[in-house]
């Protein structure tokens, strides 16, 4: 009987189809491994604080985003999921739910999302680095890896959770957006400093003046809206929705 339970966990890990989807960041197709039932769960699991949602649906967000980045570390090759960038996200997500099926409904509208994931392979790309000087400070800023949208996300959920009715939730996310995408600080002549993805340097932040971190919050806006491209409908200016109601099957 063993021996047969091990022949078919076999059988299934040999059936197994990969999924190839287009990645914005290396602009080339990557290949994945198929979403499973379990990790579908956890997806789902992504509503499950129903008490904190309702005080603070922008932990919803968070922890989708953060549930989703670790499946593609699972699925995914090591070194090719250390170049991954949060603008990657979104078509592994279409690509994960395309296999279950490539239409959904939303709105009682019925969107294709093939028609998504190919139109998305010509969205003209943007710069993902810059150097930004203000004030006498130099800024090196990027769009996040995964690994780093991760870190910072999960710092920012451990403070929803210990604050669920905090008025300064606007303002903690810039901030954390910030530590997201801000690399390396300089001021004149001194020397240059890495920004970690901590409390540290997330308690350094705050302490820049906000006219100085302008251009950095204008580059992060820049990548934001670049990513909303990715959801957008085709012939509409609609988005899909990218939520754990999406996985609902």
């Amino acid at each position: 009987m063993e021996d047969n339970f091990n022949s078919l966990l076999k059988q299934i890990e040999s059936n197994k189809k990969n999924v190839v989807t287009f990645s914005p960041t290396l602009q080339s197709d990557i290949e994945l491994k198929s979403l499973t039932v379990d990790q579908q769960s956890v997806i789902l699991d992504s509503i499950s604080d129903i008490s904190l949602l309702q005080t603070n649906p922008i932990y919803l967000i968070i922890k989708f985003n953060t549930n989703f980045n670790n499946i593609i570390k699972q699925n995914l090759e090591n070194e090719v999921y250390d170049k991954m960038t949060s603008i990657d996200r979104t078509n592994i997500i279409i690509s994960f739910r395309k296999e279950i099926n490539e239409e959904v409904e939303q709105d009682d509208e019925v969107i294709n999302l093939s028609k998504i994931l190919e139109r998305n392979k010509n969205i003209n790309i943007i710069d993902f680095n810059e150097t930004i000087e203000k004030d006498g400070f130099k800024f090196k800023v990027s769009v996040p890896t995964l690994n780093k949208d991760t870190i910072v996300n999960k710092i920012l959920s451990k403070k929803l959770k210990d604050n669920p009715t905090s008025g300064n939730l606007v303002s903690d996310i810039y901030l954390y957006e910030i530590l997201k995408f801000v690399d390396s600080i300089q001021f004149e002549d001194e020397a240059e400093v890495e920004i970690k993805k901590d409390f540290k340097n997330l308690k350094l932040l705050k302490q820049i003046n906000l006219s100085t971190l302008s251009p950095v919050i204008k580059f992060i806006e820049k990548v934001r809206d670049y990513e909303e491209e990715f959801i957008t409908i085709p012939n509409s200016q609609e988005k899909l929705l990218l939520t754990p109601d999406l996985f609902v099957i």
